[in-house]
């Protein structure tokens, strides 16, 4: 399904309508390669439009499993697809970003923020962006964007 959900083109609506339900149920499955490939699955899915953002994370709720692997785990081979599923959920509608919000993104940004991995901290910096600006959300003072914006002058930040 990863494979598939990759392709450019993107697989038309029709087909991610299909998918999306198996995936949702996929990640709850305690397999790490099936979870990692599910995320990016995910991640393909959600790289698109408001409504192949709302099909994942509004009407087949995989915020929460999502979160759950970055609270949960701690191999950057789970938490890098998960946390780029959730970014690009936070582009997407109000609900659906909202969704991601309400289920706590903002709370577990500050480890990935300090992420030795460069890559990680960018994405995190992301969807802090993603949380604060997309819609008026709840999200604007958020205590973990003070840490960002104490991190934020540091220059491995940068790198």
């Amino acid at each position: 399904l990863s494979n598939l959900m990759r392709g450019k083109p993107q697989p038309a609506l029709h087909s991610v309508t299909l998918a999306t339900p198996t995936l949702s149920k996929l990640l709850l499955i305690q397999d790490d390669e099936v979870l990692m490939d599910t995320c990016w699955a995910l991640s393909y899915v959600t790289d698109g439009g408001d409504d192949r953002i709302d099909l994942a994370a509004v009407q087949h709720g995989v915020v929460g499993p999502l979160m759950a692997i970055l609270r949960d785990r701690t191999d950057n081979k789970l938490r890098t697809p998960a946390l780029r599923t959730l970014c690009n959920i936070l582009t997407g509608s109000a609900a659906a970003t909202q969704a991601v919000i309400d289920a706590g993104i903002l709370d577990v940004l500050p480890e990935s923020i300090k992420s030795t991995k460069a890559q990680t901290r960018k994405e995190a910096c992301w969807a802090i962006s993603n949380s604060t600006c997309n819609h008026r959300t709840q999200a604007p003072h958020h205590p973990c964007l003070l840490l960002f914006f104490s991190l934020s002058h540091r220059p491995w930040i940068h790198s």
